[in-house]
């Protein structure tokens, strides 16, 4: 039972972060007068995905990436902390074998 929970809380999970990301990838490709709507579909999309528990570290990741995305430059401390945890979860699944 609890494995099921999990594994449908990582498909919400995925399936949330797939249409972010597609409408993201929309959004960099449209023209103008597109921009708008897909703009706030993907405000909407990414408000869906931080309300959604993050069922990994590596989802923790992409919701702070997303969070800080116009902030982040290549000396922010915010930038820094990402690059921690991704390593981290590179090291934890190496460890792992997966």
């Amino acid at each position: 039972m609890a494995i099921e929970a999990l594994s449908a809380s990582h498909d919400a999970w995925n399936t949330q972060y797939a249409h972010y990301l597609n409408l993201t990838q929309q959004l960099d490709q449209a023209p103008p007068f597109e921009r708008d709507a897909l703009e706030r579909a993907r405000a909407d999309a990414q408000d869906d995905l931080m309300a959604l528990p993050a069922p990994t570290f590596t989802a923790v990741l992409h919701k702070l990436e997303i969070r800080w995305e116009d902030q982040l430059s290549a000396e922010d401390e915010r930038r820094l902390i990402l690059d921690d945890l991704a390593d981290l979860i590179q090291g934890q699944s190496a460890l792992l074998g997966a």
